[in-house]
Parts: C-alpha cells; structure tokens; sequence
C-alpha cells in the first residue's frame, strides 16, 4: 500500500516550505510529481524553485516535453507523470493515484477549506487501512512528528 504522510504548514506558506521537502526526494534519489489545481500557484512554485536562493539547486520542469529523462521534479495540475516518478506531492487537495510509492499531502492550515479537506481525506484514507503519518511544520519551518 502506498505512503502517505500529511504536511500541515502553518507558518511558511508552500513555496517556501516545499523546497526542503523536494530537496529530501532528490536526496534520496527519488523523483517527484507536484500535483497541484491552480495555474497560478504552478507558475508560483516554478518561479520560486528558480529564484528562492535554496542552499541547494532544485531541479524540475513543468513543460511535458521538456527533458524530462533528466529532470526529478515535476509540476503539473494534471494527472501525470511523464518522469516515472515514486514520490506525488498534492497541494490544494488534489487528487491522489496510487502509482507511486509516496504521497506527501501538504495543506494550508490557516485555510479553513483546505483544513477541512485535509480531515476528511485523512478519514477516507486511514478508514480504507493506510498507514498514515502526520507532520506539522514548527515556527522554524522544520517538522514535527505529531501521529
């Protein structure tokens, strides 16, 4: 059965808080997709992925017919995954498939939408006999732990 490990973000928004979550995949020699609904927050992730000022470079691609052979991460606002990723990356409550072996669910805790979205898809997920784990990001933008 496939991973799946709740991000709560309470004090970093997602452009700043996904990079290290990325850098952790290409650590691990993993690729990743980043699924997400809106145009605006792909353009906003792509654009902050460039320009951040990471300690380390975060390699990825949004374009399909991009080398993408080479390339770990992926954003997308479809269901895709044209670099045979393991690890998916939902942001905004997209939708998860399970061919990879990793799902990270990250949701905006100050966002009572996505809060509320967040529960219902850990009950679905943790009734239908997941193993889940849930983190909640520190003032620092680390994580926690916290079931």
């Amino acid at each position: 059965m496939t991973d799946i490990s709740f991000y709560h973000l309470e004090h970093l928004p997602v452009e700043k808080a996904l990079p290290a979550l990325l850098d952790k995949v290409i650590s691990s020699c993993k690729k990743a997709v980043v699924r997400m609904q809106s145009q605006e927050l792909l353009t906003l992730l792509d654009q902050s992925l460039w320009t951040a000022g990471h300690t380390k470079f975060i390699p990825h691609t949004a374009k399909k017919d991009a080398d993408t052979e080479h390339t770990p991460i992926f954003l997308t606002v479809t269901e895709e995954n044209p670099i045979s990723a393991d690890v998916l990356i939902v942001l905004e409550g997209s939708s998860i498939f399970e061919d990879f072996s990793r799902v990270l669910v990250m949701f905006n805790g100050q966002n009572a939408a996505e809060l509320a979205e967040a529960r219902a898809r850990w009950k679905t997920l943790k009734d239908a006999g997941h193993a889940l784990t849930y983190w909640q990001q520190e003032s620092n933008g680390g994580w926690k732990k916290a079931a």
